[in-house]
């Protein structure tokens, strides 16, 4: 069965299914947010928090696919792509290109903390701040409990870069 689905939820099970593993809910917040960042095509708004970058939209969104059953949430705020699993439901894919596809797959096997840490980074760079050794100090401000993942989620920050922006 075709089941219709809006542009951004399309995208939210494409990338799930591209992922290839489970995904908490802070941690698809945090790949969301630096795919968009890198001019992925998802338009859900964020705000910092607590935790970093954080979506009401996409938060609802994920709800939505959990309350239609696309989406099924298991133990630890944990989610598995349904469609993936069951031949019956099908959607129209988003079609990202095999450098995005395997960005989606780079970060999914990330810690939350590194993505958390390295979300911040774009963050703070999208605010305007672009001098990294500022963005250092706003994070051990910020974030004290990130600081041993500040250097390599600059490392981290340079690979994604690298990804996205070579030939």
């Amino acid at each position: 069965m075709e089941v219709l689905v809006n542009k951004n939820l399309k995208n939210i099970l494409t990338l799930l299914e591209e992922s290839g593993t489970r995904t908490q809910r802070n941690k698809l917040q945090k790949i969301v947010f630096i795919l968009k960042y890198m001019n992925f095509p998802f338009e859900e708004k964020f705000k910092y928090n607590y935790y970093g970058p954080f979506s009401t939209d996409l938060e609802l969104e994920i709800d939505e696919l959990i309350d239609r059953n696309l989406l099924s949430e298991t133990d630890v705020n944990s989610y598995i792509c349904v469609v993936d699993g069951n031949t019956e439901i099908k959607y129209e894919k988003t079609n990202f290109s095999s450098k995005q596809k395997e960005l989606i797959k780079f970060l999914s096997n990330k810690k939350f903390e590194d993505l958390e840490t390295t979300s911040t980074i774009y963050y703070l760079e999208n605010s305007g701040v672009k001098d990294h050794n500022i963005i250092r100090k706003k994070i051990k401000t910020l974030k004290p409990h990130l600081d041993p993942y500040i250097e390599s989620s600059f490392k981290l920050h340079e690979k994604i870069n690298d990804i996205c922006y070579s030939n």
